[in-house]
């Protein structure tokens, strides 16, 4: 008997757990002839969310800030007064009407600068740029 409420409460404390898991999300492009690695690593209230990128062996890491934002525009035209629609969002029950944009300022250990801007839809995956002191563009496009 004992046993059954043990495997009851680990599997629901798994479930707890996974809830709060972090979400991480790999470069998956490169720009201009230009090997670029990193992640995004983000989702874990505890841990403040990451940009890491890495490009001409040099690794830049920083805090991103991410925000949510939500078009009621287009959320009104899709679902105009459906109020049990309405009700699930306002609750935060739907978030696919959800778009994130995070930004930061991430550092290499030399003290080098690249200012980030990545935006992504909840089903979809980060995508965005870094830009250096001199106006350099380097496209990031996450897995």
């Amino acid at each position: 008997m004992h046993t059954k409420y043990l495997v009851t409460a680990v599997a629901c404390l798994s479930v707890l757990a996974s809830g709060c898991a972090t979400h991480e999300h790999k470069l998956s492009s490169s720009s201009a002839n230009n090997i670029v690695v990193g992640k995004v690593i983000h989702g874990n209230p505890s841990l403040a969310d990451q940009l890491i990128v890495e490009t001409s062996g040099k690794r830049f890491e920083g805090e991103l800030a991410i925000k949510k934002h939500l078009n009621w525009e287009s959320v009104r035209k899709a679902y105009g007064s459906d109020s049990t629609h309405w009700q699930k969002i306002r609750s935060g029950q739907d978030k696919d009407h959800h778009t994130s944009v995070g930004t930061a300022d991430i550092k290499s250990p030399d003290g080098e600068v690249m200012q980030c801007k990545l935006i992504w839809a909840r089903s979809d995956r980060p995508e965005g740029e870094c830009v250096d002191k001199t106006g350099k563009s380097l496209e990031l496009r996450f897995e």
